[in-house]
């Protein structure tokens, strides 16, 4: 099981942030945290995150790793950003 799990992460490294469950369609074991994990899932995908939390991880982001230039030219500077929809990923960004 640990071999399969290690595959999974390597495979799905992209989505490190997700979390394994493992089921049995024979048995139905397991079955329960799988729901558990998916009402967990949907709470945090319909979190609010404030403009002024998202604007501090942009800064660190940025402050960490420096936007790309483009030929020479540094891109634009983002002013800050603002969640605009009810899902996380709905994000509207600024720049000068």
């Amino acid at each position: 099981m640990q071999e399969f799990t290690k595959k999974l992460e390597v495979d799905f490294s992209f989505m490190s942030y997700a979390p394994f469950v493992f089921i049995s369609a024979l048995t139905g074991q397991r079955v329960d945290k799988l729901f558990e994990q998916i009402k967990y899932t949907y709470s945090q995908n319909i979190r609010r995150i404030s403009t002024g939390t998202l604007n501090d991880m942009l800064g660190y982001a940025t402050a960490r790793v420096q936007p790309p230039s483009d030929k020479g030219k540094r891109l634009k500077a983002v002013l800050y950003d603002a969640g605009i929809g009810k899902a996380a990923d709905v994000c509207n960004f600024l720049q000068r």
